[in-house]
């Protein structure tokens, strides 16, 4: 593909003959000016800022310092996922929807990855954030060298064209946590593993010198690899470090009240998105990963059943251990480790913000347990 031939393919569909792979796109590179969060994405080695323009093209370079993420037309993105194939559907996000997909390449192995789509018209959510600020953030975020974790997300490229606005990750998908939460394979061992590393994420989002609140916390937004290793890699409502303080539109966007903390919603946020917030979302995780019950907020508007909050409140008894009597049978189980995580989760959800441990404390209690120090390699 030449230089004009890769412009084109970025401003207008290719004919429907062509078949196009995402390695046959623009690549859209971050100038060592933009790693350091003072200045937009760089499209070209003129310099020119790419401010995800629906009629932006972009020439291929490689400048010395700048990283590719691909820059992909709509018939990319439909062949990756097979023309959104409800097969390779996994799930709704709260921004839009989630799709298996995989890249064909000549004379290559067949690349397994994951499409976000965004789509306010999907029936979970109404929400007024502008898509190019969504997915200009995330790109500054998954793009910043400070910001490299191994259970945070990593791009491979976007698009932003009239129907389709899409990011497109390196992730092979094993499936949502929430999808995979009450599955009998997902074992004791795997979910305090999947525990440990989320905490450690966390923990490393909020000690930054500017720290960052992610604020939507949800198992939906939350993928297990093949591995089982969980993947953060949705967080359209995050605030601090690069992105500042919360906007007024993130504040008040919908988000599911299954892992909002009761204390922002009864505060109305005022603005303030606190590290304790991302607490509690991650205790109330904890008890759905040792009890196997996970409610979605369908089933709680429409069925009436009761959300995870006010069931483990009446559930619980001091010195009793929440976790599911099919996971105490499990080999690596130690009854001492049900107790202290019970009480861990329990602790991150209480109702008096300050009372909560900070998410370095959870990581430590985890770590201490059993099952963590005998499988040390293992987490």
């Amino acid at each position: 593909m030449t230089g004009n031939e890769v412009s084109a393919a970025v401003s207008s569909p290719s004919s429907s003959d062509q078949k196009l792979t995402l390695d046959s796109q623009v690549p859209v590179h971050m100038s060592s000016s933009a790693a350091s969060g003072t200045d937009d994405m760089v499209a070209s080695d003129s310099g020119k800022a790419f401010s995800i323009d629906e009629s932006e093209t972009a020439k291929t370079s490689a400048g010395k310092g700048r990283r590719t993420v691909y820059l992909c037309n709509t018939t990319a993105v439909e062949d990756i996922t097979d023309n959104f194939d409800s097969n390779n559907l996994i799930g709704l996000t709260q921004f839009g929807r989630l799709y298996r997909g995989k890249i064909e390449r000549t004379g290559k192995e067949t690349r397994f990855v994951t499409a976000k789509i965004w789509d306010e018209r999907a029936d979970r959510f109404t929400y007024y954030l502008d898509k190019k600020t969504l997915m200009r953030e995330e790109v500054k975020i998954l793009n910043h060298p400070s910001l490299k974790h191994p259970n945070l997300v990593k791009l491979m490229g976007g698009c932003f064209e009239k129907h389709v606005k899409a990011i497109i990750y390196d992730l092979y998908p094993l499936d949502t946590l929430h999808n995979y939460m009450s599955r009998d394979e997902f074992s004791w061992t795997q979910r305090i593993k999947v525990a440990l590393q989320f905490a450690r994420l966390v923990k490393f989002l909020h000690c930054q010198d500017d720290p960052y609140v992610i604020h939507n916390i949800d198992t939906t937004h939350i993928m297990l690899d093949e591995d089982c290793n969980p993947i953060l890699f949705d967080f359209g409502q995050i605030s601090g470090g690069l992105i500042g303080p919360i906007s007024r539109e993130k504040e008040y966007a919908f988000m599911t009240t299954c892992y909002c903390d009761p204390h922002y919603i009864e505060t109305g946020g005022h603005g303030h998105a606190r590290v304790y917030h991302d607490v509690y979302s991650f205790g109330l995780i904890l008890v759905e990963l040792i009890t196997k019950r996970i409610t979605s907020e369908d089933e709680i508007i429409s069925k009436g059943v009761k959300s995870t909050r006010k069931w483990v409140r009446g559930e619980h008894k001091p010195g009793y251990s929440l976790v599911c009597q099919s996971l105490r049978n499990q080999a690596g189980y130690d009854p001492s480790d049900g107790l202290m995580i019970t009480q861990l989760a329990m602790d991150c959800i209480n109702d008096a913000p300050p009372k909560r441990p900070t998410i370095e404390t959870a990581v430590e209690r985890l770590e201490n347990l059993s099952v963590v120090k005998s499988h040390a390699g293992f987490y």
